[in-house]
Order: C-alpha cells, then structure tokens, then sequence
C-alpha cells in the first residue's frame, strides 16, 4: 500500500494536531456489563470485546535521516524490521541512549527544529468487523505521531505523555486493515519536553483501537459533594450519536462489589444523574476505599458499559492550610518517573504496581508525577492503594535556559498559549476522575508566566475543585497560583518563613521580607535530593513540615534511578549500568540521572530506608521517669493496625524487651511507662521502638531513643616486657609476642602480633592524616573548594620526631605540617603509644596554619591499611545501614557485624559509601589475628577492599577491584552531607569547623 507521508507537520509551529479527537475520560467499554463486573482491574485493558490492545509485534523500518524516508511510501517494497510495541528506539538498538538534565539535543532558534533527524515507521494490521464506529487511541508517542490507515492520512499529534485519539471510522474496512505511525525523533512540541530524563523516542504506552456502535458513551465526569444527608453523586455523561430509544443506567458498588445505589435516565447528548449516598466511607490516602461505578449506554438490542473507580473526598484551602476531607494534611511524597532499567519509559503494569506497593511500604503518601502524566493503570493503582497524586502536564522549558539564557523564554510568548493549554487540557480531561487527584500541576521549570496564567484560567474554567500547583511562579512576579510552591529550600530557609523573617525578590530587585509565606499551603516539590549518599537532613525537614501548620508537605527527588542496564554478557558496554557519556553523547549531564532513593532494579539504597523511618506514622518522645509520649501523625485513622515493641539496649546489648498496646486517635498522642529499670548512667541505654502491621507483620519503621550516652569504659592491657631498639632508619617497638616498625619519620609501618604481620604491604603507613573523602554526589556543594585547595592530595611535611620510654609503653609523637604543594594548610600531631603487650594509644591533632586553609572540610581521621585476612568486623555504633551525622535515624545504635566486602555500598558512581558513625567499640578479625578498636568518645569508620583513592578515580562499580587489603578509615569527625547535588547544603551543625582545632584519640587492642 502506498502512502503520501507528510514531511513538514513536525516542523509546523501553527499544527500541534490534527484530526485528534477532544480528550476524554480513560476508560475500556464492555458489552457485557457482567463480565466486566467479574474482570480485575488489572486485566480491563486486555479483556474488552469493544476495546482492542494492538500492543505486541509491529513491523519497523528507522530511518537515521529525514531525507531517506520516501515522499511516497510503499509499505509492500519497504524491508521492515520488527520491534515490540510498547518500545523506545534507544532500549531496542535503533539508537543509542542519551541522558540530558535540562539542555536541548538541538541547537536550532525555537520554533524549529533541525531539518534532518532520524525517523521511525510503524506498521501494524488489525481486523475489523463492517459497521460501527472505530477510535485509535495511543496512550504515549515521544516525540510526536502521523497516523495512516489503508493508504490515507488520519492525523498529527504532539505531546508525548498525553493520550492521542482518532477517528478512523471512515478508513476501516471490514477484513485486514493496514496502520501506518510516523514519528520524527523532534517537533516543535519538543522544546515542551527538556525534562530531566533520557531522552528516548518511540510508541512506549498501549495502543487501543476501541470499536463502538453508532451510539456510545464519549466521555463522562463524576462529582462527589458532601451534603448534610450524606454524598451526593454527580455523573455528567456525554452521548455520541442520536440517543433517542437509549437509558444511561448508573450504579455504584460498594469495595466488596456489593450494589448500593443506581439511578437511570434517557439518553442524551448531555447528560446528567445524581443520587444520594448515605454512610459512604471516604477516601483518603489511609483509608482508600474505593467504590466501583458502572455506567451503562442501552436499548433494547446494544448496551456499552464502563467502569471508574470512585473516591468521596472534597478538597479545599482554608487560610493557609490545604484540607483533604476536612483534615490538615502533611504530604509526605516522592517524585517518580517512567522509568525501567530494561525498557526505559516503558512500564508494564506489574512496574507501576511494584512501585506503589513499595511507597506504601515507605511511608510514603503522596506522589508528584514528574514531570508528565502518567499511564491511566498508575492513577488507578493510586486510587486503590491511596496515595495523593500531584499529577503534572507534559510541560517543561528548562532548555531555553541554556539556549535563550531565559528558561521563561517561551512562557512568556502568547504564540505558545494554545500549546501549553492543550497539554494541561488533555491531561485534565483524562485524569479528572480519579479520586487520588490531589492537585494540578502546571508543568515544570518552565518559568512563566503568560502561558502558565492561560492554563490556570483554563482548568478554573472547567469547575474543578482541585488546587493548582506550578513551582516556578515563585521566582516572578506572580509568586504562586493556589499553593506556594518551592524546590530545595533549605530547612534554615523554612524557619525562618515559620518566623516571618523570610524575604523575596525577583528580577534583581532588593529582597523585601514577605509575610505571604504565612498566608497560603507551602509545598516543596521538590527536596532533599536523594543522589549517592543521602539524602541529609531529611528529619529535620519532616519535622519542620509536622509542625507548621502552613506546610503541606514536599515530594523528595527522587524515586529510582534512572540507568540503562546491560546484562552479562553483553559485551558493547564495559558496565552493567551506564548513564549520561556511557553511549557515544556529544552532550550530556553525566551520572546526574542516578539520583533515586533506590537503585534502577528497585533495590533500597540507603537513602529509601531513611525515608521510611522520617515518613514514620508513629513518633515517640521521652518525658523522663521511664515515661514516653506517642503521637500519631496519620489523619484519618487510629493506630489499633500498629504494634509496638519496645527494646532496652544497654551498650548496644539488649536487656529488656516489652510490647504495647496504644490505640492513638489521629493527630493525637498518648503516654505510656515502661518497665525500664534502673538506668545506669555509667553506660550507654537506648530504648528503640519497632512499629510492626498488626496484620501483614511487616515492619512499619523502627524508632530509636538516647536515654544515656556516655565514653565507653575499656581497659589497656599492659605488661612490663617493652623494648626499643633504634637503628639507622627505624625504631621497632618490641612487646610480648609482637613488634610495631616505625620509621626515623615516625610512620608505623609494620604490626606484627603472634608472628604475623597485620599492615598491607601496599598501603600507605598506618595511621596516615586524611582531611578528604572519595566524593559523595552530595558534596557537590563543597567539592571544588576542597579540591582546590588540595585536600585530596595533602603531603606531610615532618618536622619534628619524639620518642620516648617510660615503664610500661614506648610513645612515638610526630609534628608535621599538611601541605598543597608548597602551602602548608595544617599542622598535624599524631602520638602513638605501645603497651607491653602490643596495644597502641592513638592521640591525634589538627589546626589551621593560614587563611588558605579551608576550616568546613569533609573529615579529620586517619586512614590503616591491613591484610586481606581482616574480613570480619564487629562494631558497636550505627548499624547496619550505612550512615552520617545527619543521615543516621535509619541506623539505630547496636552490636552489628558483617564482612567487610559487606560494608561498601555499590552506587552505580562510586563514592564513600559504608561509613558507620557513633561507633565506640571495633573490632576486625580473620585469620591473621584480631585487633579491638575502642574510641576515648566516638568515631566513625568504613572498610573496603579498596582504597579511597581508587573509589575517587572510579566512575563505575566495574573499576574498583579488590586490591588485596582491608583499607580502614577512623575518623574522630564526619561532615555531614545535606543534599547539594542539586539542593542545600547540609545544616551549620553538621558542618565541621577545625578553625580552633580538632582532636580525637582511640586505643588498638590485639589479641
């Protein structure tokens, strides 16, 4: 069959569609209204008998240049290939991956885009029966879609993420029909679409081919109001063709399936039913109870049946505050993505299922659908499982940034209005009835605000009782539609709006202190930036946002990261997962898209297991005598689903162990005394809570509270047999059973205990000075200070050694001088102190010398190498996830062990990973011997196979190997690390400030 191709829509500014059909509501009709009735939700797209998903096998014939697609195409002479659909060109071999934050691909002036571009074309037959009317719907194209059936021209549609629908009735012949889909790789739609993302191409949703009589259901809304009797009901159907002799016939069953309620009327182009339903259960988050509503179109011979899940809530902004049902609430969210590992934007329904099953076991409430709308499946498993949904438009121009130094370039153009409206449009209509619908997102980092002002009114236009949220507003003049909405606001920032001390300013002008961060819900959109390591100071936020009343909540950044994955074997790529610059990219931003709080495959990364416990729905506090206060933060229902287990932990062991039975009302709390005993204030007592379901068994979160902390008591082994002996280039230390080698420099560099020699031959001396880390994505913030001013390759200049000899111990003292090149920066004391029986005294010092020295740095430790044969560890601190000074609620202080191949946590960039922070006692063990490390007061450490060195060259898991030590890290002070990958740095008092000084000491013990 042969084909005229139109060559020149994508590049058409005045055409962003063409033939589409309005949008409407998603939903699959059925004849059988009862069959409908007894098929799973998860199986309605696949099951109808008037709704066909042609989703499977196309033919596919790419075309890396423009000028290579034919102007006449013949579709029997063309040598297609086959590809699955729902697919991405650059997860099928077509083309490779390319990651971008905010830049373009191209460097064209906006309307237009290159004229040469790769294209893809789609071939697929279905069969049709003679008569009826027939709808094509795609459910996502990126970047754009010609649609042709049997040798004519259907349509043109832009906007990946929205829903495209046709009419082809007058094309379909009864038999084999042909379907052609044209999609350029770029349209002028696409500088709508610089989200921060791989940028892929392709049909990467399912496509429906509905078939309907000459009458059927278009479109229809549902409004729930609450009355004094009771919700009422409102269904507002549209009708296409002449209704006369038809019903619409209404019924609402119950979450069980049981039929509550029905109502009919006659049929007509517009329609409306309402009734009454008493003693309906609402829907929250908490309590998602969803009812089943069957809207039926019959006569005597047809009938046409859909279903919707429906939702009784009302939402509404009293003052400052956002209600949901009534109810203050905290939005406790994440941002998510369309993203598979395997498939890129192609998610399956057991993919977005995974997902939402996983939020809810992270305590999380609430979603923002970055930064488009999402599949109709995921709305509907949102209704189901409850969550809050801000569901965004397919909006966003960050590239203008770069490309026109304005990212409002566009938004502020009124030839762009139509295009924008049409995308909030279409997103509004398909979306509109589901319950778990919390807000109305105008897009993202787009700037604004003319166009954005246009999409506002319109979706005000509609009726809809939902808030509209849109964040960069509040860099304008406009501030803010219905909420206020900001991203990555420090929590510094956020105190000081509670107190009214915050001020604002835009377009340069002087910032004047505003009081209208008081005055409407405050949303942070975005937040806590979970890349690498991280992310920091999530507790504070949350606890921020708990208590004032004005925020209502924020989504972290974000939920998994985005990497294409390679699986053994495949010998293209080196790495199993790569990111931006992995593929060939001329243009990218790197690993910036590895920045979730779980890796691609859905496994946790640390920063997933902190937010579980931040996003707790029980929090505890102790009120002293053994009292303990308990509030229940959820808003709709009591804690009776919630078990608690209480543990007393006296240094680290536990002692004691109860259970609880508190029913807490919502926003409420209770008191409760435990039988704790005597509390010794000479060592350590922690109280940690486990939150258990009652009826899954699963743990909710676990909560852990100080009631003493104090220096851990240890006792020196000494013995009378000490000797040293002094040579040319070294004094060697011998104690019973063992000897400790220092160079006349005063490094140690052997260790030997019971014969054996417990310090890596490779590694540099033991106990080296260390100020740096191998970078954490979150140090972002700090990373070209510290590296500027050499932190990452100080050399020790010595300048005095101090050996001396008393009864019980020879202690060597070294002065040195921390130098970056010819600078020095730090003065550096370490005294090491041999026992008799082999044990050291560590005593060590840092200070500042000049003003070139940077007083906020990552660290101050020192670093040991030892044998391989020290796999074991032991350790008395946080555990068992990794953790740092304000990264730590997820790591409740206990006795843990683990080998130290264990203890490195594989992010796909590697960075320092693994630190445990509180650490009083440790101990590494394994066939060379034991060695015992008790802290005067606390320290962190890591171990790896691998140096810091090496983890800071690799840029991924496959170029650190085992280097055939365990490489230590002691560090008597860790800088926390915020989120400044892209957010704030972290709080003043997780930074570290050596202008006066450092000082820490520990012992080694062997054994």
């Amino acid at each position: 069959m042969i084909y005229e191709i139109k060559k020149n829509l994508h590049n058409d500014f005045s055409v962003f569609q063409q033939n589409k059909l309005e949008p409407r509501s998603y939903a699959i009709p059925f004849s059988d209204a009862d069959k409908l009735r007894h098929t799973d939700l998860r199986e309605e797209r696949y099951a109808s008998d008037m709704a066909q998903c042609l989703s499977g096998e196309w033919d596919f014939k790419f075309y890396d240049s423009v000028h290579k697609l034919p102007d006449r195409l013949d579709t029997l002479k063309t040598k297609f290939s086959t590809v699955a659909i729902p697919s991405d060109w650059q997860r099928t071999g077509f083309q490779p991956p390319v990651y971008l934050n905010c830049p373009y691909e191209f460097k064209t002036l906006e309307p237009n885009v290159p004229d040469d571009m790769p294209v893809g074309v789609y071939r697929r037959f279905f069969e049709a029966k003679a008569g009826g009317v027939y709808i094509l719907s795609f459910l996502g194209v990126a970047n754009n879609l010609s649609l042709y059936v049997n040798g004519k021209y259907v349509g043109y549609s832009e906007g990946s993420h929205n829903t495209a629908e046709f009419n082809v009735t007058g094309l379909v012949r009864e038999g084999v029909n042909e379907l052609v889909a044209v999609s350029f790789k770029w349209c002028n739609g696409s500088f709508l679409e610089a989200q921060d993302m791989f940028r892929e191409n392709g049909i990467f949703r399912d496509v429906l081919l509905y078939r309907y009589g000459p009458v059927y259901l278009r479109d229809y809304e549902i409004v729930t109001e609450k009355t004094r009797g009771g919700w009422q009901l409102t269904v507002n159907a549209s009708v296409e063709g002449e209704p006369e002799g038809y019903t619409i016939c209404v019924e609402l069953a119950s979450p069980a399936g049981k039929m509550l309620e029905g109502a009919g009327v006659p049929a007509a182009p517009e329609a409306k039913i309402s009734f009454l339903v008493p003693g309906a259960n609402e829907w929250n988050p908490e309590t998602p109870h969803c009812y089943y509503l069957y809207i039926t179109l019959k006569n005597a011979e047809t009938a046409i049946t859909v279903r919707q899940l429906v939702g009784f809530r009302a939402i509404e902004i009293r003052g400052s505050v956002f209600y949901f049902n009534g109810k203050p609430v905290k939005l406790l969210g994440v941002n998510h993505h369309d993203t598979n590992l395997y498939k890129g934007y192609v998610m399956s329904f057991e993919d977005m299922e995974k997902d939402i099953t996983l939020m809810k076991s992270l305590n999380v409430n609430a979603v923002r659908t970055s930064h488009y709308p999402p599949d109709p499946f995921f709305l509907t498993l949102a209704d189901l499982y409850g969550l809050y949904v801000i569901d965004e438009a397919d909006i966003e121009t960050h590239g203008c940034g770069e490309m026109f130094g304005d990212m409002s370039y566009l938004s502020k153009q009124a030839k762009w209005v139509s295009h924008y409206v049409d995308r909030v449009k279409r997103m509004y209509y398909r979306d509109r009835n589901h319950p778990s619908i919390t807000m109305w997102s105008l897009g993202n980092e787009s700037g604004g605000y003319k166009c954005q002002d246009a999409c506002y009114d319109f979706l005000k236009s509609t009726g809809t009782r939902i808030p509209v949220h849109y964040e960069s507003v509040i860099h304008t003049k406009r501030f803010h539609y219905d909420v206020i909405s900001e991203m990555y606001t420090s929590t510094e920032e956020i105190e000081r709006m509670i107190e009214g001390k915050r001020k604002r300013s835009y377009h340069g002008e002087k910032p004047k202190l505003c009081r209208e961060y008081n005055e409407y819900p405050f949303f942070l959109c975005e937040y806590a930036h979970a890349m690498g390591v991280g992310p920091g100071n999530l507790k504070e936020y949350v606890d921020l946002m708990l208590g004032w009343e004005t925020s209502m909540g924020g989504c972290i950044w974000e939920w998994a990261d985005h990497a294409v994955y390679h699986p053994d074997g495949e010998k293209h790529f080196k790495y199993r997962y790569t990111y931006g610059g992995d593929h060939g990219e001329k243009q990218h931003d790197g690993n910036f898209c590895v920045d979730g709080l779980m890796f691609a495959d859905r496994r946790l990364h640390t920063g997933a297991k902190e937010m579980k416990v931040a996003y707790r729905p029980i929090r505890a506090s102790y009120e002293g005598n053994g009292t303990f206060r308990f509030t229940n933060i959820r808003r709709f229902v009591g804690s009776d689903d919630i078990d608690i287990t209480w543990v007393k932990l006296v240094n680290g062991e536990e002692t004691a162990r109860g259970e609880l039975s508190l029913v807490i009302p919502p926003m409420k709390s209770k008191t409760a005394k435990l039988r704790l005993g005597a509390i010794d204030g000479a060592k350590d007592c922690h109280v940690s809570f486990i939150y258990t379901d009652r009826y899954a068994g699963t743990e909710i979160a676990v909560e852990q509270i100080a009631l003493s902390d104090v220096p851990m008591e240890y006792d020196i082994p000494i013995a009378e047999e000490i000797a040293l002996q002094v040579t040319s280039d070294r004094y060697t230390v011998a104690f019973e059973d063992g000897e400790a080698v220092f160079t006349k420099l005063g490094d140690l560099i052997s260790y030997k205990v019971h014969g054996k020699e417990l310090l890596a031959s490779d590694a540099a001396p033991a106990f080296s000075p260390n100020l740096f880390r191998a970078l954490i994505d979150n140090d972002a913030a700090n990373r070209d200070l510290w590296r500027n001013a050499g932190l990452d390759h100080l050399k020790k200049a010595v300048e005095d050694v101090d050996v001396s000899v008393d009864d019980w111990s020879v202690t060597v003292t070294v002065s040195s001088v921390l130098k970056s090149g010819r600078t020095p920066l730090y003065g550096f004391l370490i005294s090491c102190s041999v026992s008799g029986l082999g044990a050291i005294e560590v005593h060590t010092e840092l200070k500042p010398l000049c003003a070139e020295a940077p007083v906020d740095i990552p660290r101050f430790g020192l670093t040991l190498g030892l044998t391989p044969s020290f796999e074991n560890v032991s350790y008395y601190g946080r555990g068992t996830a990794e953790n740092m000074p304000d990264f730590n609620i997820q790591a409740p202080v206990g006795v843990y062990e683990a080998k130290v191949r264990e203890l490195f946590d594989p992010y796909v960039y590697p960075q320092e990973s693994g630190m445990h922070c509180d650490v009083k006692r440790l101990t590494l063990s394994g066939a060379d011997g034991k060695l015992t490390i008790y802290a005067d007061d606390k320290l962190a450490f890591s171990a790896h196979p691998f140096t810091q060195e090496a983890i800071l060259r690799a840029r991924h898991q496959e170029d650190l190997s085992d280097m055939g030590l365990t490489f230590l890290t002691l560090d008597g002070m860790v800088r926390g690390i915020g989120s400044s990958s892209c957010g704030p740095d972290t709080r003043k008092e997780y930074r570290l400030d050596c202008s006066k000084g450092f000082e820490f000491s520990f012992t080694v013990i062997p054994e």
